[in-house]
């Protein structure tokens, strides 16, 4: 079991005011409001600034969070101006007028669990996105069941709790993954149209290494060239997958792009999912490839549910 990894997901379930939007629209609209509205409620530096230049850019919810400025005297990323996310999140439809967003928080940022509550239901208050889409928050209870607010009470639990990753199943010599937002992987900086295993298990093993460090300031004893070696003896034995082409439009760039990825299913095996199974079992909360904190990238395991 990997220990490093600290992290709390919160189950938000919103009731939109004119029925659900179409969940590849919300994902893609989601992640720019909550930035807009993390922003307006608790940056304290002009509008045109940059985080980068801000004294405050460790400390900040906006920065922290959404930004994420690369820390000082990190031994890793040095050549990068921003690190990893600590957040990703996927929609989930219930019925009607109702979506459920399971929201994961990874680390020292879920000191900032608060103020990300609190720009979401701004944001569910004053609308978001071209459609003006508005919804109430109804209730968050923590991936443990523990209610943290309640709409119709208007209670909100400040004090959230650390959980590391556990594995309910045991390791297998064949595992189903199944994609349920767009995986999203890059080959020589362009856009893998067909499930990559190598590039996919790498980069579930490489975010969970710059998570830790990162955002839960652990490095923990793992020889990742074994690692490396075991991902390059697991083998895609059966799957059925496709490219979704999703466009998004950019506002700070004021350009459309492509922002799909590959969904569907697949199944791995080899000689080392034993060593494998907990950075693949970790993967299903923090997501792989790119664009994850865009919710691309969540996966879930065959038995389990999402």
């Amino acid at each position: 079991m990997l220990e490093g990894l600290i992290f709390n997901q919160f189950h938000f379930l919103l009731e939109f005011t004119a029925g659900c939007p179409d969940i590849y629209y919300i994902q893609n609209t989601f992640r720019g409001a909550l930035g807009y509205y993390l922003k307006k409620t608790f940056c304290i530096s002009s509008r045109d600034s940059l985080c980068t230049e801000c004294v405050l850019n460790q400390q900040c919810a906006y920065s922290y969070v959404f930004v994420t400025v690369a820390p000082p005297g990190r031994v890793v990323m040095k050549r990068y101006p921003y690190v990893p996310h600590p957040f990703t999140f996927h929609f989930v439809f219930k019925e009607k007028n109702l979506l459920l967003l399971n929201f994961i928080v990874i680390g020292r940022a879920i000191d900032y669990f608060p103020h990300i509550f609190l720009a979401i239901k701004s944001m569910g208050e004053k609308g978001f996105s071209p459609k003006k889409l508005s919804f109430s928050i109804q209730s968050i209870i923590d991936m443990h069941g523990e209610q943290l607010y309640s709409g119709t009470e208007e209670t909100f639990v400040n004090k959230v709790k650390r959980y590391s990753v556990t594995n309910s199943m045991p390791a297998r010599d064949r595992i189903t993954i199944r994609l349920l937002t767009p995986l999203k992987l890059l080959k020589n900086n362009r856009v893998v149209r067909k499930i990559d295993l190598y590039l996919f298990l790498m980069s579930i093993i490489r975010r969970y290494s710059l998570l830790t460090y990162f955002h839960c300031h652990c490095v923990e004893d793992v020889n990742y060239s074994l690692i490396k070696e075991n991902v390059k003896n697991t083998r895609l034995i059966t799957g059925k997958t496709y490219f979704q082409h999703i466009s998004r439009y950019s506002g700070r760039q004021d350009t459309t792009y492509n922002n799909g990825g590959i969904l569907g299913y697949f199944v791995i095996g080899g000689d080392s999912m034993d060593v494998l199974f907990p950075f693949i079992k970790a993967g299903t909360y923090f997501h792989a490839g790119k664009a994850t904190s865009f919710g691309h990238g969540k996966y879930c395991l065959e038995g389990e549910q999402e």
